[in-house]
């Protein structure tokens, strides 16, 4: 068998998520299904993370296992005319057999991206979240510099809980590398680099330093939040629209 991974991008407004899911559709369901048409077979494959229902991916990593000997090139081509539009095979490379997309992988890079504006961009709705109030952006960022490091994230995740409870190896420890808020309004960009991410744990921090930048809990309130774990961090989720993976390293 040869071990194949993939490089994808997608547009994830019409999908419940990247994983498959009975009866709804996801971007792993419409991958596996190109898979089976272009290979004679079905077989599953895995992605780098799961990324939220209207999430979006720029390079999401993807391996699966195939007898298929058709090559790279021809592989991408006959994916990319098996997929929907708003998903694309960017790349394809045969790998060893230890290669793995999800246990693999070291660095997670996600972003997060607001249109901060009194009034919404009808081409930017898809792809940023509207904040219509004027955003203090340099406190954000004093805010961003307390996630960086080793720590138990588990208050950014609500029903931490059950995420532990789901598999005995889980962890709600975390390590992130870089955390800074970018741009200028309207456009305004939260990039954050990991090991990887607890559920919706992202969108619960962009929500809880946007009210940093309403002015209202201060850079060292919000630090002190997270030093203690405090679980009202994870009750500020914004929507899955304006995040996107941006990369994945291996």
């Amino acid at each position: 068998m040869r071990n194949i991974k993939l490089v994808v991008e997608y547009d994830g407004t019409d999908y419940h998520g990247f994983a498959i899911q009975a009866g709804l559709r996801t971007v792993q369901g419409e991958l596996e299904s190109a898979v089976a048409k272009v290979t004679g077979s079905r077989t599953r494959v895995v992605g780098s993370g799961r990324t939220d229902a209207g999430a979006h991916a720029l390079a999401q990593v993807v391996s699966f296992l195939t007898d298929s000997r058709l090559t790279p090139v021809e592989l991408r081509r006959a994916l990319n005319a098996n997929l929907p539009p708003d998903v694309v095979v960017k790349d394809v490379e045969e790998v060893g057999e230890g290669f793995h997309a999800r246990r693999s992988a070291r660095r997670r890079h996600y972003r997060y991206c607001l249109w901060n504006a009194e009034l919404p961009s009808v081409f930017a709705r898809r792809y940023r979240y509207h904040v219509a109030e004027a955003l203090d952006v340099a406190a954000m960022n004093r805010a961003a510099a307390a996630l960086v490091g080793t720590r138990d994230f588990a208050c950014f995740t609500y029903g931490a809980a059950r995420f532990l409870a789901a598999g005995r190896r889980r962890t709600t420890v975390r390590t992130i590398f870089s955390a800074e808020w970018n741009g200028e309004p309207p456009e305004v960009e939260f990039d954050v680099v990991g090991t990887a991410f607890l559920p919706h744990m992202i969108r619960n921090m962009v929500g809880s330093m946007l009210r940093v930048g309403l002015g209202k809990v201060s850079p060292e309130d919000f630090r002190q939040l997270v030093e203690r774990a405090d679980p009202q961090l994870s009750t500020a989720k914004v929507p899955a629209h304006g995040l996107t993976l941006v990369a994945v390293e291996y």
